[in-house]
This record gives C-alpha cells, sequence and structure tokens, in this order.
C-alpha cells in the first residue's frame, strides 16, 4: 500500500475518529507527506479538519535521499510531553498565551502516521507573512509586531527552563539519531561544515576569522551540550500564524527536537528574520526579532554560540535556498553576517546589533 497518495492515508485512516469528507494534500516541507482531513462530524474539542502526517524513509522531494522514518516517533514523542501531566505541559498551560503546539489525536507507530490538530485552514507561515506582499506586514503597527516577538521569545525561554527543570525526565524519550547520526552531528554535516565552502564561493575575502570561529564551535563540546529541551528546528517556516489578528502562533514540525545547545534555536530564528530584513526588505521582521530577544534575554544567550550559529545560517541557507539571486547583495549580507561571528562576543554588541 502507497501511504503517499491519497487512497493509502484514506485506506489506514483510524475508525475511531471522525469520518472523512475530504482529503487534500499539503504543500511546504521537503521532508513528510502532509494532508488536511476534512471530517464529517467534528472532533471532541470542536474542530472539523485534523492534519495527517506520513513519514516514509527518504525525503518528500527526493526519494533518493534516504531519511529515518524513526523522525515521526520524535515528533510523536516531542508533543505528547506538552499533554497534561508531561515534562513540558507548563510551556502551553495558561491558555491565554499566543503560541501552542499541535494535539495529538492518534498515532500509528506501524505506518509512522501522526493525527493531530490543525494549525488552521488558509493560514501562512510566519516567513510567509513577513515576505510576501500580499500580507502587507511592514504595514503593521511596529508594537503590535514586537509583541508577537515577545510571545515567541517568551515561548522559547519557557520551553528552555521548563526543560532545564525537568530535565532528567526528558533524558531518553527521543531518540538521539537520525539514521547512523545522532541530530547534531546531522547539523554540523549538513550546516556547519559547509560554511567555509559557502564563504569560499562566494569569494568573500577577509573572513578567516569567522570560518576559524565557526569550525572551532562546530567542533567544541559546547556544540554537543545537553543542557535543555529543544525544538531543534526552530525557524519561522515552522509557525503558522494568524495573519489578521497576530494573536496565535502554532510550532510545528518537532521531529528534530532532542536535549541541546539553546541559544542555538535563537539563533537560527534570528537567522531567518535577519534574511528576511536584509535580503527581502522586511522592516517588519526586525520589529519581531527585537521583540523575540528582548522577551528571551540576551543575558542567557551563549553570546558566540549565537553569533556564530546566525553566520553560519546566513550564509549556508542564504545560498543554497534561493534567498537571492543577486551575487553581490548576497556576498553583502553574508559577510555582515560573517562579521559578527567574528566580532559579537559581547552583550552589548548583540544589543545594538539586534535589540
Amino acid at each position: 500500500m502507497d501511504l503517499t497518495t491519497l487512497d493509502g492515508t484514506r485506506a489506514i485512516y483510524p475508525a475511531h475518529l471522525p469520518a472523512v469528507t475530504e482529503l487534500e494534500q499539503l504543500s511546504g516541507g521537503n521532508a513528510n507527506y502532509v494532508w488536511r482531513a476534512h471530517l464529517s462530524s467534528p472532533l471532541e474539542d470542536g474542530s472539523q479538519t485534523l492534519v495527517i502526517k506520513h513519514a516514509e524513509a527518504h525525503l518528500k522531494i527526493n526519494p533518493n535521499s534516504q531519511l529515518d522514518d524513526m523522525r515521526m516517533e520524535d515528533e510523536h514523542a516531542a508533543l505528547g510531553l506538552f499533554a497534561k501531566g508531561g515534562p513540558l505541559h507548563e510551556v502551553v498551560r495558561d491558555d491565554t498565551r499566543i503560541v501552542y503546539v499541535p494535539s495529538i489525536y492518534h498515532y500509528d507507530a506501524t505506518t509512522k502516521t501522526l493525527y493531530m490538530s490543525d494549525a488552521g485552514v488558509g493560514r501562512p507561515t510566519l516567513k510567509e507573512f513577513l515576505i510576501n506582499p500580499a500580507f502587507a506586514a511592514n504595514n503593521i503597527d511596529s508594537q503590535r509586531l514586537r509583541d508577537l516577538g515577545r510571545a515567541i521569545g517568551g515561548f522559547l525561554r519557557t520551553l528552555h527552563d521548563t526543560g532545564r527543570d525537568n530535565l532528567t525526565r526528558l533524558n531518553g524519550v527521543l531518540n538521539e539519531k537520525l539514521g547512523p547520526l545522532t541530530k547534531q552531528q546531522l547539523i554540523c554535516e549538513y550546516y556547519y561544515k559547509q560554511y567555509r565552502g559557502v564563504i569560499s564561493k562566494l569569494g568573500i575575502i577577509g573572513m578567516d576569522q569567522a570560518v576559524a570561529a565557526v569550525e572551532a564551535f562546530a567542533a567544541s563540546d559546547a556544540f554537543y551540550a545537553r543542557e535543555t529541551f529543544v525544538m531543534g528546528d526552530f525557524w519561522p517556516g515552522n509557525l503558522l500564524v494568524d495573519a489578521e489578528s497576530l494573536g496565535c502562533a502554532c510550532v510545528v514540525d518537532w521531529e528534530m527536537a532532542r536535549i541541546g545547545v539553546p541559544t542555538l534555536d535563537v539563533s537560527q530564528f534570528c537567522a531567518e528574520l535577519y534574511m528576511a530584513e536584509k535580503f527581502k526588505g522586511s522592516a517588519a521582521a526586525k520589529e519581531v526579532m527585537k521583540g523575540l530577544i528582548e522577551a528571551y534575554g540576551v543575558d542567557r544567550l551563549d553570546l558566540q554560540a549565537f553569533a556564530v550559529g546566525l553566520a553560519m545560517h546566513v550564509a549556508v541557507v542564504g545560498t543554497n535556498y534561493g534567498w537571492e539571486t543577486d551575487q553581490e547583495k548576497l556576498r553583502e549580507v553574508v559577510r555582515g553576517a560573517a562579521i559578527y561571528a567574528a566580532s559579537a562576543l559581547d552583550a552589548d554588541f548583540v544589543r545594538t546589533v539586534f535589540v
């Protein structure tokens, strides 16, 4: 049975959930097959739709690229930690919180298929909201944008604090590996180890100190530290937002969750906001970043990890994922971020640049 198709997905649909009247495949995401099911009757929480997410042992966009399907076990386990009685429930306990995570309705461990709450029909990712002119994010009051950033930063702060307080309960819950490598080793191989080559390919000279800083951090014990629970892939493309009210944001795609370095959740998110501002002219992204760092707290960051993580992400993701076609503009932005890696080792500098 081909579970990457509509018919295959219908065939394994759980009988105890309301019947499906319509099934649509959702766009976005490179790794998994995701569907929205419209239901004949509402679920107990009143929802008329749910999301179905299925993992194969390869990337959706490239079936020849193998990827351990145990990643869906990890997403199921990670989301379960937020349930009532779970070690991370405190993160989402307050019903007034803007930022939340999906609820689980069912998990089929045999087929690696997860059935969970829908973040909302038609809601864009935060990335799309910030850079797509149709949403006119730059015209929104800066205070509202900063408030959204504060909510995101507050969510991360609470997540990391709660994870640290419950580290004993969290150890061993999630798989350390995806295939032969740990998740952190995968990040090192696919991102950090590409930094030198990207700088060279772009022809940026005088960046030896930045390259050395990135490579030294990726080879250090600090890069592999087990400090607290981290989302592991925290970027605006994994937040679905209400584009009208900015009153809610759902964090999705938890398969890379692990015990790791909290600052790297912050630096990845800020790197994406930085690129949205520099490459796409999103003044709104800068306001969100200001609110995020204010709420999270500069003094809580490992400043070297923050600067290095941001510089690496801007260079590797900015170059390899189509952020900018103008090579001179690309070099300018990557060079600017590289300077942070070489220089941003004090809180005052970070405040000046990002807050």
